[in-house]
């Protein structure tokens, strides 16, 4: 029986994402916040992902850190959030594609058929 290896972990990174946020001049927590949110919306497929400190607090970014990223972030147009008193904030992660925004209610990354596509809307 052959056992399967398990390879690197890596994020897919939007280049529309990478592109906002040099443009705003995003700091080490916001890439990092940028990256958690990515992975995990990929992971639980879904875009609406709760943001604990403690996992954060993992990856070296503390609660300021997390507050300031999340305020970029969605000052950005990249996120919007979801922040009821004293519990982690839902965000619900939005993918740039083009010019307009796209927030899906699966992960657009995930395709269940590998030949469906994206349908863009008319704009006109």
């Amino acid at each position: 029986m052959t056992r399967r290896r398990m390879g690197a972990k890596f994020t897919m990174f939007p280049d529309a994402w990478d592109y906002q946020l040099a443009k705003i001049k995003a700091d080490g927590c916001t890439y990092r916040v940028a990256i958690y949110l990515l992975r995990e919306s990929w992971r639980v497929d879904n875009n609406r992902v709760k943001l604990p400190n403690g996992v954060l607090k993992e990856r070296g970014v503390g609660r300021w850190g997390k507050q300031r990223a999340l305020r970029v972030l969605g000052r950005a147009g990249l996120i919007s959030i979801e922040q009821k008193p004293r519990k982690s904030p839902i965000v619900t992660v939005s993918y740039l594609l083009e010019s307009w925004i796209y927030t899906p209610t699966r992960n657009p990354f995930r395709a269940t058929n590998p030949t469906s596509q994206i349908q863009m809307p008319d704009l006109g």
